[in-house]
């Protein structure tokens, strides 16, 4: 795409919830409203644990912390083997999916979370 003003190069970046497009040469700019695509996803979205988790101090803590429950139902959750964790939206499950991989625990989302 060229600027319209002196045929320049173009430059696309996304600033908080707007797309600016900037010439390169002249600095002719125009800006339009953005939205991320995941708030625009209606998959419902599954995250599983994995079997074999080690069992330690920091994947208790992520574990509690996206399931908010206390250590004790994490480790009961990571000795029970692959189990359903979470269903939802891919806003909710990119949540948990960051607070899973704070703590090193093992996961699947189904279907494939391309966030």
């Amino acid at each position: 795409m060229n600027c319209p003003k002196c045929d320049g190069n173009l430059k696309s970046e996304v600033i908080g919830s707007s797309e600016v497009l900037t010439c390169q040469d002249c600095g002719w700019s125009v800006a339009t409203s953005y939205v991320d695509p995941i708030y625009e996803d209606a998959t419902i979205y599954r995250l599983y644990i994995r079997d074999g988790n080690v069992l330690n101090k920091y994947v208790l803590a992520a574990l509690s912390k996206a399931l908010g429950c206390n250590y004790l139902e994490a480790k009961n959750v990571i000795e029970g083997g692959r189990s359903l964790l979470f269903e939802g939206d891919a806003v909710k499950i990119r949540e948990k999916r960051d607070a899973l991989d704070s703590g090193g625990v093992a996961y699947d989302i189904e279907p494939d979370f391309p966030y």
